[in-house]
């Protein structure tokens, strides 16, 4: 299996609480999808970084197989 059989996304918003289990709807993103794990990784760093100042600000790198 190639890299290229993966795509990546980067997923993530504002939660409700610390608990991370529900997202407020306004803030929900997506970014992608990105060939490579580490084009995904520095669209994280970004997302991550704006968000600093927001503690209950989630970001997370999401695989799919590409059939």
């Amino acid at each position: 299996m190639s890299m290229f059989d993966r795509r990546y996304w980067v997923v993530g918003g504002i939660y409700r609480d610390t608990a991370f289990e529900e997202m407020t709807p306004d803030s929900r993103s997506v970014m992608g999808p990105y060939r490579t794990r580490t084009e995904a990784e520095s669209a994280w760093r970004v997302a991550a970084d704006a968000s600093r100042s927001e503690c209950m600000a989630r970001f997370s790198i999401a695989e799919e197989r590409v059939r």
